[in-house]
């Protein structure tokens, strides 16, 4: 018996698309003032029924309480919107389940729009997070107390005891029983990608913000980026990965993809 992929919703991110693809709106000679791109994207968690292991999150999504947590300083350049249904509690309820029900999540990294549930699952699941992401994440929580200098990393979801963390520090086939863990470094120093075998459908490829979009895909750095260079090394993997797979690859903010997939309780399998 395979896995089961299914997708929970958590809301929406608005922000100036600038944020989202570098130089998206670049003024000209001919046109010094063009007028900004507004983009709304999703934000997303990855549910994996696992025949051995239970029950597997990849990212957890946006607290639906996010518009009043986010600090001012994130929250001015982009904030969350709440979408009817899709909290991950709810997502979770449309299979019967509850978060003790989760044992394990998975972080593709900590930015607080992939970890704001957090405070669901810390006491019950064991969590894993490649090394580099945690410790420029911890450092960077602990530098100031002034959450404007901590990026998109909210302190208290990044410092929140859990029952177990464990740290992946390479590229790992089977972290558990086809399921496969990538380092793929550039947006944050420490995205962790997933790679996912299906038994009936093509095999998907987990990047998170290893690739915001298609835009991405296709080659534009995005806004938010700690290392270029990093970027499109990982970018360039990939698509290696994707090719050695025949993989299905789903961004982290896709608009467009995200609307076509498949919702929890439907599924891939």
């Amino acid at each position: 018996m395979g896995m089961k992929v299914y997708v929970i919703g958590t809301g929406r991110l608005n922000n100036d698309y600038n944020l989202s693809q570098s130089l998206w709106t670049l003024g000209t000679r001919d046109n010094p003032a063009p007028e900004t791109a507004w983009y709304q994207g999703p934000s997303y968690a990855v549910l994996i029924d696992h025949p051995t292991v239970g029950w597997i999150l990849y990212d957890l999504g946006s607290d639906p309480r996010s518009d009043e947590l986010w600090p001012e300083a994130i929250a001015n350049e982009c904030f969350w919107t709440p979408v009817e249904g899709e909290t991950m509690e709810e997502g979770l309820a449309a299979l019967g389940l509850k978060p003790a029900d989760i044992a394990v999540c998975v972080l593709s990294h900590m930015h607080m729009d992939h970890i704001g549930n957090m405070r669901l699952f810390a006491d019950t699941a064991d969590f894993y997070v490649s090394r580099a992401e945690a410790e420029h994440a911890f450092c960077t929580v602990m530098a100031t107390p002034d959450p404007a200098g901590h990026g998109f990393y909210n302190r208290d979801d990044v410092l929140c005891p859990r029952k177990s963390l464990t740290y992946v520090e390479e590229d790992t086939v089977g972290l558990f029983p086809g399921i496969d863990a990538y380092l793929l470094p550039g947006h944050t120093p420490g995205v962790l990608g997933l790679l996912l075998h299906l038994e009936k459908e093509k095999d998907v490829l987990l990047v998170s913000d290893a690739l915001n979009s298609i835009v991405n895909y296709h080659g534009r750095l995005p806004g938010i980026c700690d290392d270029t260079a990093a970027y499109r090394a990982s970018a360039k993997k990939i698509k290696r990965i994707e090719q050695a797979n025949d993989a299905w690859v789903w961004f982290g903010h896709d608009i467009d993809q995200f609307n076509s997939l498949r919702k929890i309780p439907d599924f891939y399998e």
